[in-house]
């Protein structure tokens, strides 16, 4: 849970209400009062799975790289938003046990989707349960963005969320949707894939409220094509765990060869 629950004491009943009703009503209000001042910053990562991850990229890489890509990203990602001084706690999302498993040996909560579902779906499951449980900002992430900044991810919390309920950081293409900052988590629908920048917009009129858009450096790489894995490597730091995977393949090999036969 988000929060914790108040130890339960069992006490007499007290007859026709009396002081027990009244101790009981005291006790209820100091929890509802417990619970609003608890309320907490969240972050979602959805990640369909380790297995099989990343299949547009099977030109380039082969499966066991596809897949240590995948961890490497989100090691990195969870990395980034554990350092984010705004975000109280980081939630992984999949249907995958061996993924989840991983993601609480990097220090994350997890949230088992079950039986996949499609990310939109599985999304909004994930934003009702944290919202029931006093999340009151719900940054969510999709799992292929590997250069976020912690100082960004700041950058969309300081937004006024009674101004702005939803906060969206685009993609590089300018279509798609890498951040969406929910307040409260499940204020809109969520429409991510796609030309998703103007489905949250859509999402947004429709629900009656108003969206604050930043372009964040960090939020626009997303990695799903060699041509996007290419443009990553003038973009990457010499730190993290994407990093260290390049360094493990050779990158200069790796860049010269591979990537440049698959973009051709």
């Amino acid at each position: 849970l988000l929060m914790a629950r108040a130890p339960s004491r069992q006490k007499p009943a007290a007859q026709n209400g009396g002081a027990g009703a009244g101790h009981r009503h005291t006790r209820l209000y100091c929890s509802l009062r417990l619970l609003y001042l608890r309320r907490v910053n969240a972050a979602l990562v959805p990640v369909r799975s380790i297995s099989g991850s990343k299949n547009r990229l099977s030109s380039c890489l082969s499966l066991a790289q596809r897949e240590q890509l995948a961890v490497a990203m989100l090691g990195d990602m969870i990395a980034a938003l554990q350092r984010s001084v705004s975000v109280d706690r980081v939630f992984v999302l999949s249907a995958d046990p061996d993924l989840l498993a991983h993601a609480r040996q990097l220090g994350t909560e997890v949230i088992d989707e079950g039986r996949p579902r499609g990310l939109n779906p599985a999304v909004s499951m994930a934003a009702a349960s944290l919202a029931q449980r006093g999340a009151a900002r719900l940054l969510t992430v999709p799992g292929d963005v590997p250069l976020l900044d912690p100082d960004e991810i700041d950058q969309l919390f300081a937004v006024d969320a009674r101004r702005y309920p939803v906060v969206l950081a685009p993609s590089a293409t300018g279509e798609g949707t890498n951040a969406l900052l929910c307040s409260p988590p499940c204020v809109i629908e969520f429409n991510f894939e796609g030309a998703s920048r103007q489905a949250h917009r859509q999402a947004c009129k429709k629900a009656g409220v108003e969206i604050k858009e930043l372009d964040l450096p960090g939020f626009a790489v997303d990695i799903d094509t060699p041509e996007e894995l290419t443009a990553l490597k003038g973009s990457l730091g010499e730190s993290g765990r994407l990093f260290a995977q390049w360094a493990q393949w050779g990158s200069d090999q790796f860049w010269g060869s591979q990537l440049a036969d698959s973009t051709r």
